[in-house]
């Protein structure tokens, strides 16, 4: 069973396809099956990990979805869950691209760490992107 997702539509409205937070974990195994790696968040959180950590999936002690993370560049494609729209390339590999893209999509947003080293743009959806030396690192909504 495949549910496609759109990135896209995960930047403007923080649900990767099917996913979104308040998904227990139920649904997600339902979706995704069962994840290649679950590890220890915080004391009140678990994380699991699906595709080879392209998506990290935070759940709260009661089950619940509290965080979706979308790693571009790691792991493999999400089979059960496949992207439609990546970004354009030139998006990924600069912050300002990235914010000129926002601004074309009409997606509005704030930058929040305008570091050397990292770089985040909160988006008023609840997704944050960081970039990692200049180069997109993560997709998260929480």
């Amino acid at each position: 069973m495949s549910n496609p997702a759109s990135v896209s539509s995960f930047l403007r409205t923080g649900k990767l396809g099917p996913l979104e937070l308040g998904c227990s974990h139920a649904v997600v195994h339902t979706l995704l099956g069962a994840p290649e790696a679950v590890g220890r968040g915080t004391a009140k959180t678990s994380i699991e990990r699906h595709a080879g950590g392209r998506l990290e999936l935070t759940f709260s002690k009661a089950g619940v979805l509290v965080l979706i993370a979308l790693f571009p560049f790691r792991g493999t494609e999400l089979e059960r869950l496949p992207l439609v729209d990546p970004l354009p390339p030139e998006v990924q590999r600069s912050p300002a691209e990235f914010e000129q893209w926002l601004k074309r999509e009409g997606i509005a947003f704030d930058v929040v760490d305008p570091d050397d080293e990292s770089y985040a743009v909160r988006l008023h959806t609840g997704v944050t992107a960081t970039f990692e030396q200049g180069s997109l690192y993560t997709l998260q909504c929480t």
